[in-house]
């Protein structure tokens, strides 16, 4: 059923920016044209491979040596020592969801800078702008990746701050934004039905490690609201079962989500379906841990292939997607974002739904996640009335 284990990297919504998420991050661009509104380029430019993809190694190689180089000289400052130096810079060099999303508008502006003899830590306001302009109308990036392409170039800058404020910046996403399709704000929900049908026909004991491993992944998903990221981040220690079997106890090791600029650790309580012990999240966990191989992996989830090898959280996402199109065909949906739809849908208050989940607020998931916004309520006949008169 499953794909295995693979290296691929996805940067997807469901593990990123949440006022990224569900939408078209990019375009399959293909030839770049400058706009010509920036300086012609060199003549030793081919115009014709200004793309990632079409980039030779050994530019691609040179501009990520230029791009590692930009980042950890911010802080390099003759009053700082090494270790604050290092400190501060740390997150700026994480293997993170965010960094990894910042890394091709980096690529791309530090490509296009060297293009038209622009300074890469120096440029103006409206030499981003351009670069803006031209990734927008040439190469046809949604807007949400216009906006996360400004947050990208600008950490490049010396003086970020200086455009994060600018005002000529501000007004130009604005405008944008303006001109942008609309959003449709309802979506319906999802019925699951199809998903957990084929779940409840698949032997625990039978099918492969991968397969388990995916079923257990999706069941603990819709239950806990997880993104693919926070199952890749339980610690197998982490995990325990009731004496009676019927709860079971998780934690999540350093989410997505902050309190006051420190990591946190998330506890889980999960209880034992009542009905249907082949779709119960405990009943699929003790299943998994008996067929799960001695290893040197520390979290619950491992590479099925080969158990001592890292899992990328690419993988799990796979497996969700996997899983999902059994009953959606929709593009770019996620397990967090439907099953926090259904609990609304089923009753469950949103105060609750909005703290299992670690939405940073109401408005976080009202406006970006929720996808239920159609009212059921039958407003004509309770607004549309007459009083009832004397002889009718």
């Amino acid at each position: 059923m499953f794909t295995q284990d693979h290296t691929r990297e996805i940067v997807s919504g469901d593990d990123g920016d949440a006022l990224l998420e569900d939408r078209n991050l990019v375009s399959s661009p293909s030839g770049l044209e400058c706009s010509t509104t920036n300086p012609p380029p060199p003549n030793h430019v081919n115009q014709t491979t200004f793309t990632i993809s079409n980039l030779s190694n050994e530019l691609k190689q040179q501009l990520e040596t230029r791009r590692m180089e930009i980042i950890s000289n911010q802080f390099n400052h003759p009053q700082l020592n090494q270790d604050a130096q290092l400190i501060l810079t740390h997150h700026l060099t994480l293997d993170s969801s965010t960094n990894r999303s910042y890394h091709r508008g980096q690529i791309l502006f530090l490509h296009w800078a060297t293009f038209h003899l622009i300074p890469d830590t120096t440029f103006t306001n409206l030499q981003l702008i351009n670069f803006l302009s031209t990734m927008y109308k040439q190469y046809n990036y949604a807007l949400s990746t216009i906006q996360l392409f400004r947050a990208t170039v600008t950490q490049l800058h010396q003086d970020p701050r200086s455009l994060s404020t600018d005002q000529t910046l501000n007004n130009f996403i604005l405008r944008l934004s303006a001109q942008a399709p609309p959003i449709r704000l309802h979506r319906p929900i999802i019925d699951l039905t199809p998903t957990f049908t084929y779940l409840s026909n698949l032997n625990n004991s039978h099918y492969s490690l991968a397969s388990l491993q995916g079923k257990l992944a999706f069941l603990l998903g819709v239950t806990c609201f997880f993104r693919p990221s926070d199952l890749h981040r339980i610690p197998a220690s982490s995990v325990r079962l009731s004496a009676d079997h019927r709860l079971l106890y998780l934690e999540v090791h350093n989410p997505k989500e902050k309190r006051r600029g420190r990591r946190i650790i998330k506890s889980f309580q999960v209880v034992a379906h009542n009905n249907n012990p082949t779709l119960c999240p405990v009943q699929t966990f003790i299943s998994f841990s008996k067929r799960r191989p001695s290893c040197s992996s520390t979290a619950l989830f491992l590479n099925s292939i080969a158990p001592n090898n890292p899992l990328q959280t690419a993988t799990i996402q796979g497996w969700l997607s996997c899983l999902l199109r059994k009953s959606t065909s929709e593009p770019r949906v996620n397990v967090r974002s439907i099953a926090s739809s259904l609990a609304l849908a089923s009753g469950i208050p949103r105060e609750d739904v909005v703290t299992t989940s670690n939405w940073s607020n109401s408005q976080v998931f009202e406006n970006h996640y929720r996808r239920e916004h159609l009212s059921l309520f039958d407003f004509t006949s309770t607004l549309i009335q007459i009083e009832d008169l004397p002889g009718n």
